[in-house]
């Protein structure tokens, strides 16, 4: 009996001392986690803060690349302009497009020659012009023009007793153009005019012409061949039976700030024969300059107002000895009704972008011959 006593109290000192060790190793097992726990909670909340800190560093960048932006259109005006070229060709309507043109202003001009004084004249001038272009097929157009102008001088005639007090001068041409072309490229074609001018002579203008775009840039070269027609009198210049021919070549480059906004400037050099009697052995040489200055601004898709400057220069020797040049400015302000036409710089691309400059200057002989 007391053997069994002994052996049960043995068994229950050992399950206590067992459980009082496993109670121990859970006591310092659940502390351990504790501590663990807190740990990783404490870093959670620094990543969080962390984490805060890069959302507002990245709201910041965002931020300095939107006033960058704002800085760079503000700098420069292009960068939404350039933005909004396309970069496919435009679409070619098969409605017709063009312009209806109507212009006023300043005409002066003064005459020098070799043993006469000078000469100075001064009045007005008015003019206009109607261009239509079509799209016969999508790489070939056709452009017909309808242009005249009109000027009435007062006329200095301190050494012309019989010139008369006023000069009225005017021209007319009409003119077709045709023309491959891609729009995003530019094109070249040929070109034909007719028409009448004072002092009362006939004339026609024939040649190549080509068209070049690069982004906000249009260059347009044209030349040719013009003369007088026919040896009529009644058709002559000022009563002559004259002659008038030669070589022309002119240049045009227009700048396009802004999609209304064009600038546009033009040379243009002509050599001439000048027959005053139509038989050979009296002609000589009329060499002439004109340089043309243009702004032009649209404000609505159907009008656009511009301020113009033009100038020239015409040169000869009509005999030995006597030199003559004539030179004219004008200084003009217009407007133009367009037909179809979204903006400026689209009128390059696919609408009515040519036109001709009459190369024909009469020289005047001795002042008072032949006045042009």
């Amino acid at each position: 009996m007391r053997v069994v006593i002994a052996v049960l109290m043995a068994a229950a000192f050992y399950f206590t001392a067992a459980a009082t060790t496993l109670m121990s190793a859970y006591a310092a097992t659940e502390t351990e986690n504790d501590a663990r726990i807190a740990a990783l909670q404490k870093e959670i909340a620094k990543l969080r803060h962390e984490n805060e800190g890069l959302k507002a560093k990245e709201k910041q960048i965002a931020k300095l690349r939107r006033e960058n932006e704002a800085l760079k259109s503000k700098d420069n005006p292009m960068t939404t302009y350039a933005a909004s070229i396309p970069v496919k060709a435009p679409v070619r309507s098969p409605t017709p497009s063009g312009y209806i043109e109507m212009y006023a202003g300043w005409n002066g001009n003064e005459f020098d020659s070799t043993g006469f004084p000078q000469q100075g004249n001064d009045g007005w001038l008015l003019g206009g012009a109607g261009r239509l272009n079509w799209w016969i097929n999508p790489s070939f157009s056709v452009q017909l023009d309808v242009q005249g102008e009109g000027r009435q001088l007062k006329i200095d005639n301190g050494f012309c007793a019989f010139c008369g007090d006023k000069l009225s001068l005017h021209e007319y041409l009409v003119a077709a153009h045709a023309t491959w072309r891609d729009p995003q490229r530019g094109g070249v074609g040929i070109f034909g005019a007719v028409g009448d001018a004072s002092p009362g002579f006939r004339f026609g203008i024939g040649g190549g012409e080509a068209i070049g775009n690069w982004n906000q840039f249009t260059g347009y070269l044209q030349g040719g061949y013009a003369s007088t027609i026919g040896r009529d009198p009644a058709v002559s210049i000022g009563g002559l039976n004259a002659d008038l021919s030669g070589w022309f070549l002119r240049g045009t480059a227009r700048y396009y700030p802004m999609q209304n906004v064009m600038l546009e400037g033009t040379v243009m050099g002509a050599w001439n024969s000048f027959d005053p009697y139509g038989i050979g052995s009296t002609a000589f040489d009329v060499r002439t300059v004109l340089w043309h200055a243009k702004a032009e601004w649209m404000a609505n898709p159907y009008l656009s107002v511009f301020a113009a400057y033009q100038g020239s220069r015409t040169d000869s020797s009509p005999i030995a000895g006597v030199d003559q040049n004539l030179t004219d400015n004008r200084i003009m302000g217009g407007f133009r009704v367009w037909i179809n036409r979204d903006n400026l710089r689209n009128n390059d691309l696919n609408g009515a972008p040519f036109d001709v400059i009459n190369p024909l200057i009469p020289p005047r002989l001795f002042g008072f011959a032949v006045t042009g």
